[in-house]
């Protein structure tokens, strides 16, 4: 897998292509991620629930 990411960097090296490597909470996996020079970021995320009230106290 390594040699397969480092590949592809390489051919797109310098034309402004953004590689997304879709983080995670794992530390073995963020430091294989990290290898690649990738940064940490923190996401939000809003969760909104529009189900009627009585649906609402069932799904807690």
């Amino acid at each position: 897998m390594f040699l397969l990411i480092d590949a592809w960097i390489e051919r797109h090296a310098g034309s402004g292509t953004i590689l997304d490597f879709a983080g995670s909470a794992t530390e073995s996996v963020a430091r294989f991620n990290r290898g690649f020079g990738a940064t940490d970021r923190a996401y939000f995320r809003l969760r909104a629930n529009r189900l009627p009230i009585p649906l609402r106290w069932l799904k807690r």
